[in-house]
């Protein structure tokens, strides 16, 4: 008698928690069991959450007309078979949370109807390849903390339906591809904590649906492109720890809709422009005395400190913190009144988009900003396979 997939997927869990269960293989599971026996009809086959070791079988290719893969959250090792490019049917694939090594196949090219590739918090290591600009149906790439190296393809241009990607904490190096441009549906992108180099291309201006930006802890170089304030729909942006130069866009006053800006520990100069006091929703103590240590004085929480940056802030209203970060009317004050620490970090949340086929779990994918360190995201009680990052704090600590 056939299973239905509820009872199939809770005879999984069953077996392998039930009174403290070993580990076991993904061929030794319920779920597979049932899959491999009804294997022209299975279209799902989920063991997230579980106990699996051992590799991914290449048995799997025989499920031709499987359209969701869920394999996260085990202990699952060895790589990723080239033989899944065989499964074409297949929309969602995750992997997430395991202990996978070495490329993203090449193969998976032939997979041009999946939706969803979730491949995080693995080690997975070499280039992205250049084939993945073949899967033009992709809706959320997410593929940070591994190890992957190498530049970012010039085919992701090709990924117009993208609406979120997440590649932080990874070894990628060189620059910005002009094509990330054409990717108009982004509303979520994530390239921080790598090493990518070179200047912020001023095709991104086209990213106009983009909510949250974050490139920082990497080795960017060269000004703010002024067309940056054309990216209205931003509520997040973070470009500290880089080495971004000049003075800051007066074009920035644009983004009014911003909880977050974090610019800090770049070399800035030049002064801050009236503008930025339209900015009234910013939120977060860790940026609130925006002139600590540059000589600058105001209470509008935005993340520019530790540059080089002159003149007075842009205020809106006048409160504790601004009484104690001005310079004191007579410049024969003591300075034992200046603030001696910078405000701790307040956590943020945003949810960048994912949209998943109506046959698979639902899923809350969260981004956590906190001020711990972000060499490996904790997932903690957060959603299973959520694009978690974490963010660098203010000055005070590394992060």
């Amino acid at each position: 008698m056939k299973l239905p997939a509820t009872m199939a997927v809770l005879a999984t869990v069953l077996l392998l928690f039930a009174g403290g269960a070993t580990a076991v293989r993904l061929n030794q599971t319920t779920a597979y069991y049932n899959c491999m026996r009804y294997r022209t009809t299975c279209k799902s086959l989920s063991v997230a959450a579980g106990r699996l070791t051992g590799s991914i079988p290449y048995e799997l290719i025989l499920l031709s007309k499987l359209t969701h893969l869920q394999l996260n959250n085990n202990a699952m090792t060895g790589t990723i078979p080239t033989e899944m490019g065989t499964l074409t049917d297949l929309k969602t694939l995750m992997l997430s949370q395991n202990q996978l090594v070495g490329t993203i196949p090449r193969e998976l090219r032939a997979l041009t109807r999946l939706t969803n590739m979730h491949i995080i918090q693995n080690r997975l290591s070499g280039s992205l390849p250049l084939e993945m600009g073949a899967l033009t149906n992709l809706n959320s790439m997410w593929l940070h903390s591994n190890r992957l190296t190498g530049t970012l393809p010039l085919d992701l241009g090709a990924l117009v339906r993208l609406t979120s990607m997440t590649l932080h904490n990874n070894l990628l190096t060189g620059t910005l591809p002009l094509e990330l441009g054409t990717l108009t549906n982004l509303n979520y992108m994530d390239l921080s904590y790598n090493q990518l180099t070179g200047t912020l291309p001023r095709e991104l201006a086209a990213l106009t649906r983009v909510r949250a930006l974050f490139m920082d802890d990497n080795r960017l170089t060269g000004t703010l492109p002024c067309v940056l304030g054309e990216l209205t729909s931003l509520t997040h942006i973070k470009l500290n720890f880089n080495q971004l130069t000049g003075t800051l866009p007066s074009e920035l006053g644009y983004l009014t809709l911003l909880l977050q800006m974090r610019l800090y520990n770049n070399k800035f100069t030049g002064t801050l422009p009236s503008e930025l006091g339209s900015l009234t929703r910013l939120t977060g103590s860790s940026a609130t005395l925006v002139c600590y240590n540059i000589g600058l004085c105001g209470e509008i929480p935005l993340g520019v400190t530790l540059n080089e940056l002159s003149g007075h802030c842009p205020t809106t209203r006048v409160g504790t913190y601004l009484r104690h970060a001005c310079p004191p009317a007579n410049p024969t004050a003591s300075p034992s009144s200046y603030p001696t620490k910078a405000p701790t970090v307040s956590p943020t949340t945003i949810a960048p988009t994912s949209q998943v086929t109506t046959d698979t779990p639902t899923q809350s994918p969260t981004s956590a900003f906190n001020t711990s360190s972000p060499t490996a995201p904790s997932m903690g009680a957060q959603a299973v396979d959520s694009p978690t990052r974490q963010a660098a704090g203010p000055p005070g600590g590394k992060r």
